[in-house]
Formats: structure tokens, sequence, C-alpha cells
């Protein structure tokens, strides 16, 4: 999508807010992350899209909300020039509770990619459509960190407690393809058709009166017996991988939590496990090992 595409293309547009616009078709507001180079989530933009939000879902005129990004992706999780400075509120996780339950239906347009609290600002949604050649996943794991944004607890109550525990786990990503087959996005378009579908299907349920969609209500855990089992599976084949490592460990943690446990029981634990990874001393040599690496990559 071109910088000013959602400009020319909408004929109602309000003046933007630093880091997220809104344009408006009709009774839909559109919400795009503008924070380049890949929309990371930002003190200033996690602020910015809290108050386009709260301002969208009071605003008696908007019917339904479509999230989507600005340059390459939709958003790609957060902001590792923060890694060392001060998170402010609100947090990832209040972003996502507010599109999940904030009354209005919510669709996520994701192109390129959607990762970490990227994901889980997509999980918070009612819908989400994705680009053909899009990427999500949740690699929290690989800087020493488990999801703080909801992600263990949206994404197996969406998928299952086997296809959740694994991505938590590996931090691997899916294709689009690979994402609709087992039900976390919804449809697959062309690339740069993201945002007409999005408007499309919120047009349609507008027009229908459909229920909101909560992740939070997903059933994919409801047989909670075969779920254990399948956290179990998950948990033997993955052992050595994990070595008692504390993300991986307190990921496959946080997602039983999901299953024995009401949703915001389940937050509470996985908010209070990331705070104990984002603490401990092997997020630190992870963390270390990235920037080594990535200094390394842009002196060759």
């Amino acid at each position: 999508m071109k910088p000013n595409a959602l400009r020319s293309e909408y004929a109602e547009v309000t003046e933007p807010t630093h880091l997220v616009h809104r344009a408006t078709q009709g009774a839909l507001a559109i919400l795009k992350l503008d924070n380049a180079p890949v929309n990371a989530l930002s003190n200033g933009l996690r602020q910015a899209l809290h108050a386009q939000l709260t301002s969208a879902l009071n605003d008696p005129a908007i019917s339904a909300i479509v999230l989507c990004g600005e340059g390459r992706f939709f958003c790609a999780g957060a902001d590792i020039r923060e890694f060392n400075k001060l998170r402010e509120q609100p947090w990832t996780a209040a972003l996502a509770n507010l599109l999940d339950a904030g009354g209005k239906p919510v669709v996520a347009a994701i192109h390129g990619a959607a990762l970490g609290g990227g994901l889980e600002l997509a999980l918070g949604a009612h819908y989400r459509i994705a680009g053909q050649t899009a990427r999500l996943g949740l690699p929290e794991v690989k800087l020493g960190l488990i999801p703080g944004g909801g992600g263990t607890q949206r994404l197996p109550r969406l998928v299952g407690a086997s296809i959740a525990a694994r991505m938590v786990v590996t931090g691997e990503f899916l294709s689009a393809k690979q994402a609709l087959d087992i039900g976390l996005v919804d449809q697959v378009v062309k690339d740069g058709a993201e945002v007409a579908a999005a408007l499309s299907l919120a047009h349609s349920l507008v027009r229908t009166r459909a229920p909101l969609r909560r992740t939070r209500d997903a059933t994919a855990l409801d047989d909670v017996t075969a779920s254990r089992a399948q956290l179990n599976a998950v948990r033997s084949q993955l052992e050595q991988q994990i070595a008692g490592a504390l993300a991986p460990t307190l990921a496959l943690e946080s997602i039983a939590r999901a299953i024995e446990d009401p949703f915001d029981v389940g937050m509470d634990f996985e908010l209070s496990s990331f705070l104990r990874c984002l603490a401990s001393p092997e997020r630190e040599v992870l963390v270390q090992a990235f920037f080594a690496k990535r200094q390394g990559a842009r002196n060759h």
C-alpha cells in the first residue's frame, strides 16, 4: 500500500494522529498504523492507537472499525529500539482487550506480517483477513519472553492447544494459507486487497447486525480432557528443545491456564509470567545475542 493510499481512495479523512491515521468510509473507521519501518508497537504508537480506538468506539457515527498498517507490514511486534526503556501504558494487552470488548465489529487487514504483539492485536479483532504472502507468528520466546498481549489465552481458544503451544514454544511463523487452514484468519486475498476485503466484510457485519465474535469466547478448548492431552503431547515432543528454559516453560504453563481457568485469570498469569521473563538473565543474554547478530548483519 502506498503511503497516501487511504487519503486518495477515501473521501472523508480526518487529520491524522501521530503514528495512527484515521480515515472514514461511510460509517466505517479505518485506523492505519504508521510507525516506519515495521509499525512496531512503540510507546507512542500504543498511545496513539488507544486514543484513536477510544475516539472511534465513542463516535456514534462509526459502526465498525478496520485496522490496518502502512508500508511493508501490518505490525511486526515490539519496538526493539525500546527494549531497555520503561514501557509506558497502555500495554498491548489493554489494546487487544479494547478491540475485543469495544462493542463495535473490528476487522484486521493483515499484510506483510503480523508478529508478536502485532498478531495479538489482530487476535483482539473479531475477524482477520490476510494477504496471500503475509506471515503470522509469536516469536517472543526467541528473545526470552512469552507473549504478553493475550497471545497465550486467545490463540489456543481459537486454534486449539496443540497448534498454539507449537507456535508459542517454537516461535515459528505461519503462512497465510496455513493460518487460514487452522482458523487463525478468516480469509486470504491477493496482496494489496486486504483493506478492501476488510471493508467489505465490515459493511456486511453492520448491515446484518451480526453479533460480535470475540476470540476470548472461541471454543477450541471446550473439550478440556482433549486439550490437556494435546498440551502434554507437545510438552513431551518439545522437551529436549525447551531444555528447562524459562520462557517456553512459562509459555506452556500459561496455555495450560487457558485450558483450566477463565480468560481473565489466565491473562493475569500471562502478565506475571511475562514480567518474570522480562527480568530474567536468560532474556538479557538472548536480547544481547539478537542485537549482536543484527549488528553483524549490518557490517557485512
